[in-house]
């Protein structure tokens, strides 16, 4: 646990009981204090998530649940480094800097008639928590890549749970697992060019989500803006 510091206070928003166990007994042996968020409150997503936090009301441009999370462990950061008058920073300002993040790459929209999504979920619990935020979207068309040293299949089944429609495609990279190893044993169709796939995708009447490999995600960003600059 090289991130707990010796006498420095540890803030997490993990509500996992073995993991907040190991914090626990990690902090004590640094002489560290471990703080957890509070609660998280009254989340709805309109036009993005807005969430309650100690008693104020924030909004995001994403609209993935999961952000609410990684939102409350920096606004709580930022409460502990205000109480020990490390830095001065306001509510207004808090507030307005985490409306104004954006984390390209995860579940970032890139065209919103008919909806194009990427997002970055690169192992299972990334894979959970998309298909959490994307309960709710209808007739969703995934492509999937990822690493060979990832648990695909895994997250294959997972996407399976809100889709029929998959298409798992190579790219060109050195730790990239291949389309065919990855569709073994699975009703999803296959395509090694990713570029073919998503032009053969773009007309689909629902929502596209391109995923998988933090990689993957890198390029196909770049192959979209290209694209869809027009």
């Amino acid at each position: 646990m090289y991130f707990i510091k010796e006498n420095v206070d540890c803030v997490t928003a993990s509500d996992l009981k073995e993991c907040i166990h190991v914090f626990k007994e990690v902090c004590v042996s640094k002489h560290s204090k471990l703080i957890s968020i509070d609660s998280i409150q009254n989340i709805k997503n309109e036009n993005g998530i807005s969430f309650d936090y100690k008693n104020c009301r924030y909004h995001l441009k994403s609209n993935a649940s999961y952000q609410c999370k990684n939102a409350s462990l920096a606004i709580e950061v930022i409460h502990q480094l205000n109480n020990k008058k490390i830095i001065n920073i306001s509510n207004e300002q808090l507030m307005n800097g985490i409306y104004n993040t954006e984390w390209a790459g995860r579940f970032e929209v890139m065209r919103k008639d008919p909806l194009i999504i990427i997002d970055g979920a690169h192992n299972e619990h990334g894979i959970n928590a998309l298909v959490d935020s994307l309960k709710g979207y209808e007739n969703i068309k995934f492509i999937f890549s990822c690493l060979a040293d990832k648990n695909g299949k895994e997250m294959l089944t997972k996407l399976m749970e809100i889709s029929s429609d998959i298409t798992v495609c190579d790219f060109d990279f050195y730790r990239a697992d291949s389309s065919k190893r990855l569709a073994e044993g699975f009703n999803v169709k296959t395509e090694k060019d990713y570029q073919k796939a998503i032009v053969e995708a773009l007309n689909h009447k629902g929502t596209l989500v391109i995923s998988g490999s933090l990689y993957f995600v890198s390029i196909v960003r770049k192959y979209l803006k290209d694209i869809l600059k027009d």
